[in-house]
């Protein structure tokens, strides 16, 4: 239950942040002039919301990366669903145009996908597996 609840905690925090600034704030006129600070953002946010399912993961940097990783692909789903929505309603000049969603989710995924897994495996690798070793190194009588 505990690692369920890290994969909605990291989640979130993936996909809050981008929704915030890809989303609400060009309505808003507030533009990101540069593109290294959006990709910025994308890393830093990737970081935090794999490190957060990695923390709350049961253990080890493999049970890390898987956590991270499906919150990554739930978080970037939010933000596509909302990009495929806006594409297929008929907007009045605010919407995501047609053609750029895949792109946009391209884009995203590069940056997040793998430093939310870079971010599990670290999280998870601070954290001790829980139960009984599953290879014992005791020769067996």
């Amino acid at each position: 239950m505990r690692q369920w609840a890290g994969v909605v905690a990291g989640a979130l925090v993936i996909a809050i942040p981008l929704a915030l600034a890809v989303v609400i704030a060009p309505r808003f006129g507030v533009l990101f002039s540069d593109g290294t600070s959006l990709n910025v953002l994308f890393l830093v946010c990737g970081l935090a919301g794999g490190f957060g399912a990695g923390v709350l993961s049961a253990g080890g940097s493999r049970a890390g990366i898987g956590s991270a990783l499906l919150s990554a692909v739930l978080g970037l789903g939010a933000i596509a669903l909302y990009f495929v929505l806006q594409a297929s309603t008929v907007t009045t000049g605010d919407g995501v145009p047609t053609g750029l969603w895949p792109i946009a989710i391209m884009i995203l995924g590069m940056w997040v996908l793998p430093s939310a897994v870079l971010g599990g495996a670290l999280a998870g690798s601070l954290r001790r597996p829980f139960g009984p070793p599953e290879v014992s190194l005791e020769p067996e009588s």
